[in-house]
């Protein structure tokens, strides 16, 4: 993830990290196991700072989420990229239109959005703020709304 520390500390986005998934989940499978690869040693402070909050505020409940050692990035496959947006197929081909290019729709910035919001993350003002931008029609804004309207 690359992040602007000027917007936003590295302690706020492993913040935002530790908030945004439960930490405290066994995964069915190592392959869908939550990990942070940490690239070095005010990284991985951040992450055990986090680790200890969340264990704290659980009554000392186990932290699964690992926490390793960067050693390289591999993409998932690509039935695995933006899976939850994809089952949606009128809203994936609207995003396909504007990103014909596989790599670029899976890469984009809209359908990383579209698909947490689809999965139950973001609030509703979040939503509401990013909505109009995401570059789908006002017919399948309105699909979306009905989608995660919580």
């Amino acid at each position: 993830m690359d992040f602007d520390p000027e917007q936003i500390t590295l302690s706020e986005v492993f913040e935002l990290f530790w908030d945004a998934h439960n930490p405290l989940a066994a995964p069915r499978k190592s392959q869908y196991m939550s990990a942070l690869f940490l690239h070095n040693a005010e990284q991985r402070k951040c992450a055990e700072d986090g680790a200890k909050r969340i264990a704290e505020q659980n009554n000392g409940a186990q932290v699964t989420t690992k926490l390793l050692p960067y050693t390289g990035f591999h993409l998932a496959e690509d039935y695995h990229q933006k899976y939850i947006l994809r089952r949606h197929r009128t809203l994936e081909n609207e995003l396909l239109e504007a990103y014909p290019d596989y790599v670029d729709f899976t890469n984009s910035t809209a359908a990383a959005r579209l698909n947490g919001y689809l999965a139950g993350h973001g609030s509703n003002e979040a939503l509401a703020r990013d909505l109009p931008h995401l570059g789908l029609s006002a017919e399948a804004q309105a699909q979306f709304r009905a989608l995660v309207r919580r």
